[in-house]
């Protein structure tokens, strides 16, 4: 480990469940601002990293590796201020055998340069993101890719042999971004990216900035199951762009995330669309504090999260509780006066925040 070039002495602390182990360095006195080296390897221990055999893919020709960083795992891959409230830009260099995406937008790939210790036929693939993003939001994925594109500035990445009916499904993604910008203000993160994982992937979805992770589910044929990207989408400003600062405000990524893919769907199906997936919401909703319990801690909109695990704490109730706040605001002050407020949302953090005195 280096300070400004120089070695240093560091120490890693015993772990201390469920946050992990502090890393500590020490850096001289002398030294105001430096840049900080660190050489790492990841062990078997690592919970961002998902490592999937071929048996485990849609082909079966090639093992497959993607991240999943949030809430707190980034820090299991490389020591970070793993917390929303602490942005950075990142530079991506990727060494792999097979296709790379990253949160980041591509500079390339060349072969990896002679005489350094590699893999015959092994890529570098690179990536910069300039736009300051917390780490949870880390992403990379590898394997057996193809894509196309699915609008001017959005591709579909998945499967060679899934590719054209993933192209097929999700031509709408250009209206769903004229929609959102019309809401809000114009897309910021210049490309965007759907890869559609195998069908081991675990998960719904995840927002990572120029390159959505989306469950393979939604290829259902039908164009019925898209509003998962309009809701990863609408993350490409809140949360994205504009996070809350730590987890116990969890709702003020989702809640409002929920609202503006409602807003994307009711501008291109009608408000009766919105109103019938609000009340599907509020199901859910319920659903989820009746599995609690109505005094249970994790059914506040603002969680105490001291000693916990955000993972254990994730259900719908930050998605639905948090959208039927700002759908209740919506219609107390009314559409008008209410859509003047939406693009400014890196300010209602605080608005919201304060106003909400009842936390239960």
């Amino acid at each position: 480990m280096k300070v400004a070039g120089k070695k240093v002495n560091w120490n890693l602390a015993d772990r201390f469940e469920p946050y992990g182990s502090r890393l500590t360095i020490d850096v001289p006195s002398e030294v105001d601002d430096a840049d900080l080296e660190i050489s790492l390897a990841t062990t078997d221990k690592c919970t961002a990293l998902q490592w999937m055999t071929p048996q485990q893919t849609g082909n079966g020709r090639h093992p497959y590796m993607f991240s999943q960083c949030q809430a707190i795992h980034a820090r299991s891959l490389f020591p970070c201020q793993d917390t929303p409230d602490v942005k950075s830009t990142y530079t991506f260099n990727i060494r792999s055998p097979l296709p790379v995406l990253a949160s980041g937008l591509s500079t390339g790939s060349k072969l990896f340069e002679a005489g350094k210790k590699g893999e015959l036929g092994t890529l570098l693939y690179t990536f910069k993101q300039e736009v300051p993003m917390p780490s949870y939001l880390f992403a990379l994925a590898s394997g057996d890719l193809a894509s196309a594109s699915i609008g001017p500035r959005s591709q579909v990445w998945t499967g060679p042999e899934e590719l054209v009916s993933s192209q097929w499904e999700l031509e709408s993604t250009e209206k769903f971004i004229q929609a959102a910008e019309e809401i809000v203000y114009p897309y910021a993160w210049t490309t965007y990216n759907v890869l559609v994982l195998p069908p081991s992937f675990p998960y719904g979805g995840m927002e990572n900035p120029n390159v959505v992770f989306a469950t393979p589910t939604i290829i259902s044929g039908d164009r019925q199951n898209v509003d998962v990207i309009a809701h990863e989408l609408s993350h490409s400003w809140s949360g994205n762009l504009v996070s809350n600062a730590s987890w116990e405000h969890f709702w003020l990524n989702e809640g409002w995330t929920v609202y503006l893919e409602r807003r994307i769907m009711a501008s291109l199906h009608g408000e009766a669309h919105r109103d019938f997936s609000a009340i599907i919401g509020w199901k859910a909703l319920t659903d989820s504090i009746n599995n609690y319990g109505e005094d249970h801690e994790f059914t506040k909109l603002i969680v105490d999260l001291k000693g916990k695990d955000p993972d254990d704490a994730f259900s719908s109730i930050p998605y639905e509780k948090g959208f039927t706040f700002l759908y209740y605001l919506e219609k107390l002050i009314g559409r008008e006066k209410w859509d003047k407020f939406v693009p400014h949302v890196s300010n209602s953090r605080v608005i919201l925040v304060h106003a909400h005195t009842n936390n239960s």
